[in-house]
């Protein structure tokens, strides 16, 4: 069989064909019937085989290394590894797609195959970029700027695939709700900048003592909710009594200034308290109020769904209450 590129016997147009094949940014592989190399250019060459020297007449599988993820990878994109390149320090891979074409001979009968590879190295890279910066614009819109952990956006979807998960496993979900106690105190006394400091290392706080099945967010202000999965409400409330014990006994440096806080929390779960996301969070800022109402640095839990009243509410008080503002 006549070899596509031969350069030896063949008059000048043929040669003038043959430098121009070699020339192109697409690697072309020519196969017989039996998969034997017919032909091969020299960008194929360099991506599948760049030190072999002489693969006419070879089956094709025997000497092209990265011949498998050809293959597998027709009419798909492959990342090919571009030796040549990596020695001169650029880009490690060339991607590459996968297209296989059949050679006919005169009576319209296929003698082999063609396998053109072709370059689409910068349009996966604009892509890449492309979705980095679809990845970074949906990370920002979903957390908080100031203490990192997810916003109120994301917090109703957030909740709302916690009940769906816990109404097909049977089982429950809570959700605490922290207020920090005299906020605005601390902002008029030691300044915003002071007031966002003590923000985050609430936040840093309840990030470092949650569960990976968890979740923290910042619902806005001085309020953060945590979102507890297979919680129940006892377990729930053992654990929000720790957060308020360990935040009242830390010391926040303010320039200089130590300041001691304190946090009220509610407690809401599902389905004990509320039927749904939204009604677990409208429970949570009442039962939160009435927290407040009750004189701060406390745990109070939601009444139940069947018995509502403010007097139905089961408080969890430490000894060191802050007084009422």
């Amino acid at each position: 069989m006549q070899r596509m590129f031969n350069r030896h016997g063949l008059d000048v147009s043929q040669i003038a064909r043959a430098q121009f094949i070699d020339s192109i940014a697409d690697g072309m592989v020519a196969l017989d019937t039996e998969d034997r190399i017919i032909d091969i250019n020299r960008v194929a060459q360099r991506l599948l085989a760049p030190l072999s020297r002489e693969l006419i007449g070879q089956l094709v599988n025997r000497v092209l290394a990265r011949w498998s993820d050809v293959t597998t990878n027709q009419g798909n994109v492959v990342g090919l590894p571009d030796p040549e390149a990596i020695m001169q320090q650029g880009a490690a891979r060339r991607f590459m797609h996968i297209r296989m074409t059949p050679i006919l001979g005169a009576d319209g009968r296929p003698i082999g195959r063609l396998v053109i590879l072709h370059d689409v190295t910068e349009r996966q890279e604009h892509l890449a970029e492309i979705n980095n910066l679809q990845e970074k614009l949906r990370e920002e819109s979903i957390h908080d700027e100031l203490t990192s952990l997810y916003n109120r956006r994301y917090l109703s979807g957030l909740l709302s695939r916690a009940i769906a998960q816990a109404r097909r496993e049977l089982q429950p979900v809570s959700m605490i709700a922290i207020n920090i106690d005299h906020f605005r105190a601390i902002n008029e006394a030691y300044g915003q900048d002071a007031g966002d400091l003590v923000l985050r290392q609430v936040a840093d706080f309840l990030r470092r003592n949650i569960r990976l099945s968890d979740a923290i967010c910042r619902q806005g202000g001085d309020e953060f909710v945590a979102v507890l999965p297979n919680t129940p409400t006892a377990g729930s409330l053992i654990l929000a009594e720790r957060w308020r014990n360990a935040i009242s006994a830390q010391t926040i440096d303010l320039g200089g200034v130590p300041i001691h806080i304190t946090v009220s929390l509610s407690l809401v779960t599902f389905p004990s308290n509320a039927n749904d996301a939204d009604e677990m969070l409208t429970v949570a800022d009442q039962t939160l109020s009435n927290a407040k109402a009750a004189g701060r640095n406390c745990t109070i839990v939601a009444p139940p769904i069947e018995a509502k009243p403010a007097g139905a509410s089961v408080e969890a008080r430490g000894p060191d209450v802050a007084p009422k503002s």
